[in-house]
């Protein structure tokens, strides 16, 4: 299909955990997690961010440093659970082939050697009556 514009990211979409129980009116930078873990976002640009019920404008009203957001403006306690962060199409990720969508004639020639696979997963191939080359 042919795009008119910049091609759409493919990836990973995420969901940055709620920071605003820390909102206080005072502190600007807060951690970037999702589950707990350190997150980090590949193009702040390909975010959303939700504050108060207010989109926030990307690079004006909130930069991301590694695994740190922090806002142009100090979040008040006010804003406590109104915050959401969402990563549209993490830039780091591929994404997962939707089933049946990888054929053959993908895969760039003699990308991939029966001789390089390990003896179980040769094993795995004949039993399963998988042919290379035909």
């Amino acid at each position: 299909m042919a795009y008119i514009g910049q091609r759409p990211q493919v990836g990973n979409f995420v969901k940055i955990d709620d920071v605003s129980s820390q909102f206080n009116g005072v502190t600007v930078t807060f951690n970037v997690t999702v589950s707990g873990a350190p997150y980090t976002p590949g193009n702040p640009n390909a975010t959303i961010v939700g504050l108060g019920g207010l989109i926030q404008n990307p690079g004006v009203d909130y930069f991301f440093s590694g695994s740190t957001i922090s806002f142009a403006i100090a979040p008040s306690s006010a804003n406590n659970g109104k915050f959401f962060c969402l990563v549209l199409g993490d830039v780091l990720s591929i994404g997962t082939p939707s089933n049946n969508s990888i054929t053959n004639a993908m895969f760039q020639a003699n990308t991939i050697q029966y001789g390089s696979f390990a003896s179980t997963t040769k094993a795995t191939l004949l039993a399963n009556s998988l042919l290379f080359g035909a």
